[in-house]
């Protein structure tokens, strides 16, 4: 059970469904099988992070023993990229609440990565890997990752874009490859360095992709920073909270935590463009005074506005007037209902008399 980012969809021009937005809480997660992830992704992570992690049971008791013996004053008989801990190690340690520092933990380790060696695929422990690891900008696993980076599916990533990818896990901070990118460099280096030793990758490609730069794509960032909704995706998520609430018979705050980190997939109605238009009329707050007199000062008014289609699906909603600073505000269009009024009279009186011959 781990936190997953929600998606929502918007149709394009073309009738099909396109990412518009992404909802996370603080762990940004989206899962991609291991039959999606490239090999060379694969092999580049195992190269540095575990390289008898196929043939191991869970525990590399050369490495946990080099580990522990250069932790002795003055000793340092063992040398390597890698540190005590195997991929299934990682994976206890990025999913399980157990962060005590001490030696009995890490004994509880061990033999966890034993019981889940003898219950598990290989490769359903490593998909799990892959998904849970954290790779900076509080991404979670290969696939956000790919999209932040690289605005790449993961299946899409090259050689050199894998090693860069692999490389983040050491440390996050270190290695981000927007944040310090001179470092990811030479780490990524170290990374092509192990698979080539391990006859992962070819002299040609290895020679290729030493050289070859990174490219950041900031396309999909958008998706990931925190900023401010817009009207419609404030009432998309109350609606979406509100629905969960009943169905599960929760409070709204537990709702929308489910909704923040249960990897929903929700198709919403709103036209992009419309929306837009909306929210750019309402930006001009001059257009919105009242003057009841010709003597008397102009007073600023609020308003708000609902366009939907013949079929009642909403395409824009704008909640108020002037620029929107602030998330989950108050939301006229949604949170204040009024009685329609006259403006009901040209559907509910006007048209059918029309449609009559009654006037």
């Amino acid at each position: 059970e781990m936190n997953m980012t929600s998606v929502i969809y918007v149709k394009d021009d073309k009738g099909d469904w396109q990412e518009y937005q992404r909802l996370h809480g603080e762990e940004n997660r989206i899962w991609v099988d291991i039959e999606q992830v490239p090999k060379k992704l694969i092999d580049a992570i195992v190269s540095i992070e575990d390289e008898r992690f196929f043939t191991h049971g869970g525990v590399d008791w050369k490495r946990t023993l080099g580990a522990f013996l250069n932790y002795l004053p003055f000793v340092e008989i063992y040398s390597s990229d890698q540190g005590g801990s195997t991929i299934t190690q990682q994976l206890i340690k990025n999913v399980m609440e157990d962060k005590e520092k001490s030696a009995k933990r890490k004994v509880r380790e061990i033999v966890r990565a034993i019981m889940i060696e003898s219950k598990m695929e290989k490769e359903e422990i490593l998909e799990a890997y892959l998904n849970t690891i954290s790779l900076g900008n509080g991404i979670c696993g290969v696939q956000v990752a790919s999209n932040y980076y690289f605005n790449k599916d993961v299946s899409e990533l090259t050689l050199t874009e894998c090693a860069a990818i692999a490389c983040i896990t050491k440390n996050p901070s270190a290695y981000n490859p927007i944040a310090n990118p001179e470092t990811n460099k030479e780490r990524r280096r170290t990374v092509l360095n192990k698979m080539l030793e391990l006859e992962k990758i070819s002299q040609q490609e290895y020679n290729d992709a030493y050289v070859e730069d990174i490219t950041i794509d900031k396309t999909q960032q958008n998706n990931f920073e925190t900023k401010i909704n817009s009207w419609f995706i404030d009432a998309l998520i109350s609606n979406v909270s509100e629905d969960l609430a009943e169905k599960y018979g929760c409070s709204e705050g537990v709702a929308l935590t489910m909704l923040y980190n249960g990897g929903y997939k929700i198709y919403a109605t709103v036209d992009p463009e419309i929306q837009s238009t909306m929210e750019g009329v309402y930006l001009d707050v001059n257009r919105y005074f009242s003057q009841k007199s010709s003597d008397e000062k102009k007073e600023r008014v609020q308003s708000a506005m609902t366009v939907m289609d013949y079929e009642g699906h909403i395409l824009g909603i704008v909640g108020g007037v002037g620029e929107k600073t602030v998330n989950r505000a108050l939301n006229r269009a949604y949170d204040s209902p009024r009685q329609p009024g006259s403006t009901m009279k040209p559907l509910g009186a006007y048209a059918p008399a029309i449609d009559n011959g009654s006037i």
